[in-house]
């Protein structure tokens, strides 16, 4: 009697795990025909920069970035601490990116930043990303809003001359974005 339910529970086991194996797994490989959940209807872009009032002292910026709905650069001289340029109800495919030089304010000298004893400090770097939504407004995978700097440091102002004599502050990125959503990198120009 044991044994044949042993039998009788392993045929079940197998019977089972044939019949599951014969559905679509819901959890991403099969997909039933007409589910637009993961396609993209539009998109946004979302520009980040933010500095310090110790940087901006010492410092003039210039972000230069593309406007994703016309892929025409635009150039801005920074003059607040955090600036945020979003754009909605994009259309893929489209680039996006960014290109940001620091030059020493007129009047100011090196010598003069590197006797600053300490100075609230962010690299000025800019951030973009994009969000993706399906055609019910829904939030294609992460998206939104990602925090690359956590606050400013106290450093002194030797170590930011330093930083800005290596030639840290000018940085860029660039980001083609196809029909599908996948991004490939390539060079600012």
């Amino acid at each position: 009697m044991k044994k044949t339910m042993m039998t009788l529970a392993a045929v079940l086991c197998c019977s089972l795990a044939f019949t599951a194996c014969q559905k679509g797994d819901p959890a991403g490989g099969d997909t039933p025909s007409g589910d637009d959940s993961k396609k993209v209807a539009n998109a946004q872009v979302d520009y980040l920069f933010q500095t310090t009032n110790d940087m901006m002292q010492f410092f003039d910026f210039t972000l230069e970035y593309i406007d994703p709905a016309t892929s025409q650069k635009v150039s801005e001289k920074i003059t607040v601490e955090e600036f945020n340029k979003g754009y909605k109800d994009l259309q893929l495919p489209l680039t996006m990116g960014f290109n940001v030089t620091a030059t020493l304010k007129e009047g100011k000298t090196l010598d003069e930043l590197k006797a600053v004893e300490k100075m609230n400090y962010i690299l000025p770097s800019p951030s973009a990303w994009i969000s993706m939504y399906n055609k019910d407004g829904k939030l294609i995978g992460e998206g939104g809003r990602r925090v690359v700097i956590s606050g400013p440091l106290s450093v002194s102002g030797e170590r930011v001359a330093q930083r800005y004599e290596e030639g840290s502050f000018n940085r860029s990125y660039l980001e083609t974005v196809d029909a599908e959503g996948n991004g490939t990198s390539g060079e600012w120009k």
